[in-house]
């Protein structure tokens, strides 16, 4: 049981399940009981509920200052604004009212631009605004007034959505007077960010990789089997205002115009609106005259492997792929183990899993957690068979994948130019679902689109140490964490300074295939929003050529 020391009655869990069978069947009926009773208890409670909730929104508004509330703003020069609007859509669907400046605001040395977006405390849910849009200083409890010891956190320790999506936020202490109107409907189409729907024939298009929603159409492009490049330098570009050049980041993806385009275009819209997603940012003409090296992009290919040991990671990453039409196959340990992988894979991504479970799965005997009464065809792991698979598969030219505490397999089985800070008896408490600072390569491939500095999700993640690259054995260091400055952005780090100067994201040769290693969760439950592109740009990279 979660949080609890042993199975046994006691007061915070008195009603102990005795044990015996366990049926689809009695796992309904315990959610239907549950939540028959939430209905029948708010029915026949439904007046002091609602004057409760009543009282408790007043209350919440004198508390936060109802003279001096406090403004979060959201301007509209972002790095990503897919993402700023995406953030906005989260917290009004939580019920927090959002409003646009219908003027430029100077204050607290701040210059809030026309067009910002607001959100004050003096909303009944002030509290729950001001719980996801600040950093967290996660307290240090000791184990009784004598003790030096410390409650280590159960859970996460960090959830500042700003933070986790990549969107620069302004806090206000004091009143923020200026003309304003109350964001109603698509918060995309509102704010006036929507895009262009239509192109003109055989004319060059551009989308930014800075925006994550532009991954999203870039995926539905290659599955409509249309054209796409990539240029892998920056671009100027003499179309931007006043005449001055348009420089287009490495990573940039061009497309040409024409009603299949718009076709495409149009339809991923209306898929992004319907899952809550952003549209792509606006397409801009730019000249082929002047684009330096490009790249044919592929579709790739994609197993997404699936231990008999349930992955939440695994979970979460599938959601993130469907949410934005990447197409994938599950890869399952029969047929790793039956070989020939690169004929049908160019990437293959492991979330994460201990280097116990992924090699061994479920075992019985004295080792079984859960039993040892379990079908043989739903038991094991890779085993040695499956890891030389894999070793193979890259050898030939693919690319390995591997999230958080699944890096230990290839550090351990291949041999890179890479090693985990600690060996096999790495740190483990430094970080509790922490969001520290990392330095970002983005001429890289896998840092495309991505800002020089962003948050990254570490959860006693692992950390890595790097040898000097030599012919046959390179390596990248994609992501590294600073050697000065503020480390720990949110959250609870301990001894945190031994992560400086050390790697994040590495992308290692082997062979005709690259190993690439995250050191911190990029898809984190969902929510880390502001990484989900290195994922992509992995994916990509693995698949495109250039041309």
């Amino acid at each position: 049981v979660k949080g609890l020391a042993d199975y046994r009655a006691q007061v915070n869990f008195p009603n102990p399940w005795p044990g015996g069978w366990w049926r689809p069947k009695d796992i309904l009926e315990y959610g239907l009981i549950a939540s028959n009773s939430a209905l029948e208890t708010v029915a026949k409670h439904r007046q002091d509920i609602l004057w409760g909730r009543a009282r408790m929104a007043r209350d919440v508004m004198s508390a936060s200052g109802v003279d001096r509330p406090r403004n979060f703003v959201i301007p509209p020069d972002q790095h990503d604004l897919t993402n700023a609007a995406d953030l906005i859509d989260v917290l009004r669907m939580h019920g927090l009212e959002a409003f646009q400046t219908l003027e430029p605001k100077e204050q607290e040395g701040f210059s809030l631009p026309q067009g910002s977006v607001l959100f004050s405390t003096r909303q009944p849910y002030a509290n729950l605004l001001i719980e996801l849009m600040e950093p967290h200083d996660y307290p240090e409890v000791r184990i009784g007034s004598e003790s030096r010891a410390t409650h280590e956190p159960y859970d996460v320790t960090a959830w500042c959505l700003p933070l986790m999506m990549g969107t620069n936020v302004i806090s206000l202490d004091g009143p923020l007077r200026v003309r304003k109107r109350e964001v109603t409907g698509n918060t995309w189409d509102f704010l006036g960010w929507s895009s262009e729907t239509t192109t003109r024939e055989d004319s060059w298009y551009a989308l930014s990789p800075k925006a994550t929603a532009n991954f999203h159409a870039v995926f539905r492009f290659l599955q409509q089997r249309t054209s796409v490049q990539q240029i892998v330098h920056p671009m100027r570009a003499p179309t931007g205002a006043m005449g001055s050049p348009k420089v287009w980041p490495a990573g940039t993806f061009l497309v040409r115009g024409g009603s299949a385009i718009d076709a495409v275009i149009q339809e991923t819209q209306a898929v992004v609106s319907k899952v809550d997603l952003e549209p792509a940012e606006t397409l801009e003409t730019v000249s082929t005259s002047t684009a330096p090296e490009r790249r044919t992009v592929a579709l790739p290919r994609l197993g997404l492997y699936q231990s008999w040991v349930a992955s939440t990671d695994e979970g979460w990453t599938r959601l993130m792929l469907d949410r934005f039409e990447v197409p994938y196959a599950i890869l399952q340990n029969q047929e790793i183990l039956r070989g020939d992988l690169q004929l049908s894979y160019d990437a293959i991504l492991i979330p994460e899993h201990t280097y116990a479970q992924l090699l061994h799965g479920y075992r019985g005997g004295p080792d079984a957690r859960y039993g040892s009464r379990r079908p043989s065809r739903f038991s094991g792991g890779l085993a040695n068979e499956g890891v030389e698979a894999l070793r193979q598969f890259v050898l030939s030219g693919g690319t390995l994948i591997t999230l958080g505490e699944s890096c230990h397999l290839p550090l351990s089985k291949f041999e890179l130019p890479v090693s985990r800070m600690g060996g096999d008896d790495p740190p483990r408490n430094m970080t509790h679902g922490t969001l520290l600072r990392a330095e970002v390569d983005t001429n890289h491939p896998l840092g495309f689109g991505m800002p020089r500095e962003a948050a990254v999700f570490h959860t006693a993640s692992p950390v890595f140490l790097t040898e000097l690259p030599v012919p046959g054995r390179d390596r990248s260091v994609v992501m590294r964490y600073p050697a000065e400055g503020k480390l720990v952005l949110s959250g609870r780090g301990k001894h945190t300074q031994e992560l400086r100067r050390k790697a994040a994201l590495v992308e290692a040769q082997y062979g005709a295939g690259r190993v690439v290693l995250f050191g911190f969760r990029p898809q984190f439950r969902g929510q880390t929003r502001g990484s989900y592109r290195l994922i992509f740009n992995a994916l990509i990279e693995a698949a495109s050529s250039k041309s």
